[in-house]
């Protein structure tokens, strides 16, 4: 491989010149990165920008960071480190490398997503960490990043992925006073002592991600203690976390870099709402003025154009409330909050069931870790905004509002000594009836197999998602069904009705008597 001619010596003259200077100005550092817009991580390498560094295996699938390191030391020609200052300390400039890819958004339209979290800096465990965002060391490396983004293509070796995006990332207004609220949430519970309760879900824009391997070894303790009502202190080990900035946040900021985001309602406009308020009690207040009103009354006054009969006219109704037609409102997609709109009946039951997502067999089969697992992200790592209408007499009222994520204590994970009604146990009997063969049987004219049941785990379950069952046995039993459209295979070569992961709705029934 190798770079234009012309590219290269403009490459290696303006980093000669940044040398010379001293990595000083930013403007500078940011132009010379735009060079690197439609290079490989092999081209850079091909540059030959730092022949006294050897160049390691950067394609070592178990080595973190690797693609940043690359650039670090062959583009930019300093070892990577660990410090607490920004890479480029004299302009106050931090360096990220992360990826990004193309999905289909809500509308099935094709869309740039960011492949992962960004990870910002490593929370101490065996430190003071301060309360303020403004006296901590994580504004130093999050107040100006340098982002360089590479299209991710799984069909090729990491060095051969193209970068695509360059772009300079200074957090401000309304987004920054929500990461110091986030920070703040966070370092109050790690504080407290509570930092083995820590999710992702807990927060908006900021997350504490866990960091290393995911073995109880991975354990530490932690600087500040617990403290029990008798006065006690309990040092309660917690797993390594780092702040991050969410995938949902980062994906946003890759589609306003790309244009290509699709133009959404704001909530907040004023960025001074969020100095003496929280980002949800700004939200909850909007709802506040609707509470106890029948919905067919607040369709008549604000959203004529609904049809109450429709199937889904509260789901409609509620993006009403807070002013967007388009059900599609820029906080929440980048906090990535799921509004669920809930209706509870006379007779207490909830009416919407809450599906999380539909899985594959084969992929959850060939998972090896809890944490790293899909259910796994899409319990600890969602945050939920529950609307919720009831029925009396006279029809459905708006009964009142609450953000919720799912406890920790309810996911479950190797830091838990008893997983007894987790998450995690639920995930692994299931992996274990894959591993030896879902027994299916005939039952009452109904086929039914050997998962374990919403009865049997408080948290979650799974269950049919298709509208028609279908199977293949490998036992002689005859199809049932619409094989191709309706059902997905299992390891042991046997085909059962498309599946997907809910949560249990008794836990939502339960959070809607305590919030509201």
């Amino acid at each position: 491989m190798s770079v234009d001619f012309n590219l290269n010596q403009k490459i290696s003259n303006s980093l000669s010149a940044l040398k010379e200077d001293g990595f000083k100005n930013a403007e500078q550092i940011v132009d010379y990165a735009k060079l690197l817009r439609g290079l490989t991580f092999e081209d850079v390498l091909s540059l030959k920008l730092s022949e006294h560094l050897p160049a390691p295996n950067y394609t070592d699938k178990n080595r973190k960071g690797a693609l940043g390191n690359l650039l670090e030391e062959h583009y930019f020609g300093y070892t990577a480190n660990s410090e607490s200052a920004p890479d480029f300390a004299e302009a106050g400039i931090e360096l990220k490398v992360s990826p990004v890819e193309y999905g289909n958004n809500r509308k099935k339209q094709r869309v740039i997503k960011a492949g992962e979290r960004l990870v910002l800096s490593m929370i101490p465990n065996n430190s003071e960490i301060p309360l303020d965002y403004e006296d901590s060391s994580l504004k130093k490396k999050s107040s100006d990043i340098l982002l360089i983004s590479y299209l991710r293509d799984r069909s090729v070796k990491s060095t051969e992925q193209r970068i695509s995006l360059i772009n300079r990332l200074q957090i401000s207004g309304e987004d920054l006073e929500i990461i110091k609220e986030d920070y703040r949430k966070i370092v109050s519970m790690i504080q407290a002592g509570r930092a083995h309760e820590l999710s992702e879900g807990m927060t908006n824009y900021l997350g504490a991600c866990t960091k290393g391997a995911t073995a109880e070894k991975s354990l530490r303790a932690q600087f500040y203690p617990l403290v029990h009502e008798d006065g006690s202190l309990e040092y309660i080990p917690a797993k390594s976390r780092a702040f991050s900035f969410k995938q949902s946040y980062m994906t946003a900021l890759a589609q306003r870099f790309e244009k290509e985001q699709e133009e959404a309602d704001r909530l907040i406009n004023d960025s001074q709402l969020l100095e003496d308020n929280t980002f949800d009690d700004v939200v909850l207040q909007m709802l506040a003025p609707f509470e106890n009103r029948y919905s067919h009354e607040l369709a008549t006054e604000i959203a004529p154009d609904l049809a109450p009969t429709a199937k889904n006219f509260h789901n409609a109704l509620t993006w009403r409330l807070f002013g967007s037609k388009k059900e599609h409102i820029e906080e929440f997609e980048k906090a990535g909050i799921s509004v669920r709109t809930v209706r509870v009946q006379k007779n207490g039951t909830i009416k919407e069931k809450l599906k999380l997502k539909n899985f594959k067999f084969a992929d959850l089969y060939a998972e090896t870790s809890w944490e790293d697992s899909e259910w796994y992200s899409l319990l600890a790592d969602q945050r939920y905004l529950f609307v919720v209408f009831q029925e009396n007499d006279n029809g459905y009222y708006l009964r009142g509002a609450f953000f919720w994520s799912v406890p920790v204590h309810l996911i479950g994970g190797v830091e838990f000594k008893d997983n007894t009604g987790t998450a995690y146990e639920y995930w692994l009997d299931t992996k274990q009836k894959l591993r030896d063969g879902v027994k299916v049987r005939l039952d009452g004219g109904a086929y039914k197999n050997n998962f374990m049941k919403a009865s049997e785990n408080p948290v979650c379950h799974i269950r049919p998602s298709a509208k028609k069952a279908a199977y293949r046995f490998t036992d002689g039993r005859p199809d049932v069904g619409n094989i191709e459209r309706d059902a997905n295979q299992l390891p042991d070569g046997q085909r059962l009705t498309n599946h997907a992961f809910w949560i249990n709705t008794n836990l939502i029934k339960q959070k809607i008597a305590e919030e509201i």
